[in-house]
């Protein structure tokens, strides 16, 4: 009896080897990552260059809010955007126009910021909670070798029906994500790069969208700081809060 719990564990042992890794540890790695990337609440401010072909370009500067799934970007330039503001609470989201003072929901799939992040590439990323994954193996990308994962959605809600994740293998930090329709069409691509130090909290500070139908459309989003805080009430996550304007 003792010698076949041996054998089983050996066996067990070495089918995790050869396979990798379950569903289960794929799970709890992208919430490592997840957890790794960003604090439950916090404070951000990014700028976002948007590329169109023959060489043109806009550019906007954010201050980001985050609680848990809660999170609101305020616009603060250019003058003519400033004030503008993106909303996320729970699975709702609105956009409001501070120049017409209306409040317009929005859907995940839409780029309410234009370029090519999507509003849920910029609200949601509760990758862990929208997908669930699967390990295809290990893959070198631009020299750093990385756990390969193939997520597929939830439900059709989510905005992506599959992603292709790779996380670096040494310090579980996110690298490249393919997106995907549910028609199988390869919609964008993410880079992750340039790895800072923002209060002790580690972590990609440049992030390159490509458009995979036209790679000229591409955006670029730096992260210029990041700190964590304990002090967001609930109810700057509202449209009514953003109508205020006292948020820049």
């Amino acid at each position: 009896m003792k010698s076949t719990i041996i054998a089983l564990l050996f066996f067990t042992a070495t089918a995790c080897s050869a396979f990798g890794m379950s569903p289960e540890q794929v799970h709890a790695l992208i919430k490592r990552v997840d957890a790794n990337s960003a604090p439950i609440q916090y404070e951000s401010y990014l700028s976002i260059k948007n590329h169109k072909p023959g060489g043109s370009f806009t550019e906007q500067k954010a201050h980001v809010y985050r609680k848990d799934d809660k999170v609101l970007i305020v616009i603060t330039s250019p003058a003519i955007q400033k004030g503008q503001a993106i909303i996320r609470n729970a699975d709702d989201m609105w956009m409001y126009l501070p120049n017409s003072g209306k409040v317009l929901r929005i859907g995940a799939k839409e780029q309410s910021m234009g370029g090519e992040a999507s509003n849920t590439d910029l609200l949601r990323v509760d990758l862990a909670e929208d997908y669930t994954g699967t390990y295809v193996g290990e893959e070198t990308v631009d020299g750093t070798l990385c756990y390969k994962l193939e997520l597929k959605a939830n439900d059709r809600t989510i905005a992506y029906d599959k992603v292709i994740y790779w996380i670096s293998k040494e310090k579980e930090l996110p690298v490249k994500r393919e997106y995907y329709s549910l028609s199988g069409k390869h919609l964008k691509t993410m880079y992750l790069k340039d790895v800072k130090n923002f209060h002790g909290r580690v972590r990609p500070s440049f992030l390159l969208i490509l458009n995979e139908q036209n790679t000229q459309y591409k955006t670029e989003i730096l992260v210029e700081e990041m700190v964590a805080v304990n002090n967001l009430g609930d109810f700057i996550f509202t449209p009514s809060y953003a109508r205020r304007g006292t948020l820049q």
